[in-house]
C-alpha cells in the first residue's frame, strides 16, 4: 500500500471551545459556587469527558493510498476507511457554517471535520456522500481524483 497523500489538520477551534468549557467549569466549581463531596466527583467526571473529547478531536489526519482513504481523529482507536473502488468522484466543497465540527450526519451526507469550512465531498458509487474536512480541499480532491483515474 503506497501513501499518495497525507495531511493533518489541527482542530484549534475545537480545542479552544473545549478548553473554555474546562476552565469555566473549574471557575464555577471553585470560585463562583464552591461545592464539596459527591458533587465534586460529578464535576470532575464531566471535566474528564471534556478532556477525552479534546484528545479525540484535536486533529484530523487524512491519508490517501493507492487503494483507500483513511480519516483519523486525534487519539481515536477506530477511524473510517473508504475504499477507492467504491468512490465515483471527489470534489472540493465548502461546508455551511451550521454543519459545525465533529462527526455527524445531515443533508444526505456524513461529515468528518475538526475545524474550518473546507472539505472534500466523496460521491460513492451507491449514491451516498461523505464530506472530509480539510484546510487543503483542492489538493486532497486532486489527489483522490488522480487515484480514481488510474
Amino acid at each position: 500500500m503506497n501513501i499518495i497523500y497525507q495531511h493533518t489538520q489541527k482542530g484549534i477551534v475545537t480545542l479552544i471551545i473545549l478548553g473554555g468549557m474546562v476552565l469555566s467549569t473549574f471557575i464555577m466549581v471553585k470560585v463562583v459556587n464552591p461545592i464539596q463531596g459527591h458533587e465534586v466527583r460529578v464535576v470532575y467526571f464531566l471535566v474528564g469527558i471534556f478532556l477525552l473529547i479534546a484528545l479525540m478531536m484535536y486533529q484530523l489526519a487524512v491519508t490517501v493510498t493507492d487503494t483507500e482513504i483513511r480519516v483519523k481523529f486525534g487519539i481515536a482507536p477506530a477511524f473510517p476507511v473508504f475504499r477507492l473502488e467504491d468512490i465515483a468522484d471527489a470534489q472540493a466543497v465548502r461546508n455551511p457554517w451550521w454543519v459545525g465540527w465533529g462527526i455527524r450526519y445531515g443533508l444526505n451526507y456524513w461529515v468528518y471535520n475538526v475545524s474550518g469550512f473546507g472539505a472534500v465531498e466523496l460521491v460513492k458509487k451507491d449514491g451516498s456522500r461523505v464530506r472530509i474536512g480539510t484546510d487543503e480541499p483542492e489538493i486532497l480532491a486532486q489527489k483522490i481524483r488522480e487515484q480514481l483515474n488510474k
